[in-house]
């Protein structure tokens, strides 16, 4: 009987833009509905002070911040634009030393997961690999830069901790067609076997900004992410958006495209999701911050990051921390119920 309820929520209805999985919706009712519905989402917003911002207090700080350290910042005077629309381009952040750097440190890992790829996937329409990485120099130089982690940091008014273990992320697409979602409803790609966040979403942690550093050029004619402006002023929810959806919501669609070394952020609320280009293929190098919520703890992912006998003693205090959640300090812990607390040794 509570099934049966359920159906007619508003959040439940089926319309010529909401049907099956993409149910996701801007219209004030639905969104009430669901959040009500669903109200551990909006506790975790409340539990990690996401849920109100004071976007004119953290711009100050933050150029309060530039100013005290006389820097030359790639940065300045963009976290009005990043808060105001979930997401943020800057183009060649990086040199393209750094970059070609990083991708010697890794050359002989890429060429051996492409290699695998290619055996494993020959008939797939789409593949989507994530590749653990190793700690390195080259990668940290890129991870925990100084003014990357200040930005993340003063646009989510707290302090950050790295969300999950380093990893390139390697798509390759093969359709003719992007890929839409009333095909997806209606089950054109059944069979398929389609890999990758293609269609419109959120992310689920409260308090996330995800990095996306570009290791090669992107332009239209490549697979990419894009993301919709604005759509981050929303109580979304954990459903999929239909393209009628996002067509008629009035906001912006935005190509995260650029040169080599170009880097863009999204906030974990604002809708994104990548766009197939047929024949192309993309490697990048993603990394996601949040203000302590959902860390990733994998003993694998640790064995694979210290698998270069890489020393995180040497590591700067701040950095360090900041990677606390995915590799602790040594020490002792007492355990407490299912909770490892750190131990006095007394």
């Amino acid at each position: 009987m509570i099934n049966s309820i359920k159906r007619f929520l508003p959040h439940k209805r089926q319309d010529q833009r909401h049907y099956g999985k993409f149910i996701g919706s801007f219209n004030f009712l639905r969104l009430l509905s669901w959040n009500i519905s669903h109200p551990k989402r909006l506790m975790n917003r409340l539990k990690w002070k996401t849920l109100f911002s004071n976007s004119k207090m953290k711009i100050k700080k933050y150029n309060q911040h530039l100013n005290g350290k006389h820097l030359d910042n790639k940065l300045s005077g963009k976290l009005g634009n990043f808060l105001k629309d979930g997401g943020l381009i800057v183009n060649n952040f990086f040199e393209e030393k750094k970059i070609d750097n990083f991708l010697n440190e890794y050359k002989n890992l890429i060429d051996k997961e492409k290699d695998n790829i290619k055996e494993k996937n020959s008939n797939q329409a789409t593949v989507y690999k994530r590749i653990n990485l190793y700690l390195s120099d080259a990668l940290f130089d890129l991870w925990l830069d100084s003014s990357i982690i200040d930005f993340i940091e003063h646009s989510l008014g707290n302090k950050i901790y790295a969300r999950e273990y380093p990893t390139l992320v390697y798509t390759k697409y093969l359709l003719d067609e992007n890929l839409n979602s009333k095909d997806e409803y209606n089950q054109k790609y059944k069979g398929q076997n389609i890999q990758g966040p293609y269609f419109w979403h959120v992310d689920h942690t409260a308090g996330l900004v995800n990095l996306h550093i570009l290791l090669e050029d992107i332009d239209n004619t490549c697979t990419h992410m894009q993301f919709l402006s604005k759509s981050n002023k929303y109580s979304n929810t954990r459903d999929l958006y239909s393209d009628e959806t996002v067509k008629h919501s009035g906001h912006e669609v935005v190509d995260c495209i650029g040169k080599k070394g170009s880097i863009y952020f999204h906030n974990g609320n604002t809708l994104h999701r990548v766009v197939g280009k047929k024949n192309s293929s993309r490697l990048g190098l993603i990394f996601s911050f949040s203000t302590g919520s959902n860390i990733e703890f994998n003993c694998k992912n640790i064995f694979n990051g210290y698998s270069s006998s890489y020393d995180l003693k040497k590591m700067e205090k701040r950095k360090r921390n900041i990677l606390k959640g995915l590799f602790p300090f040594e020490g002792v812990n007492d355990l407490i119920g299912e909770d490892l607390i750190k131990g006095t040794g007394q």
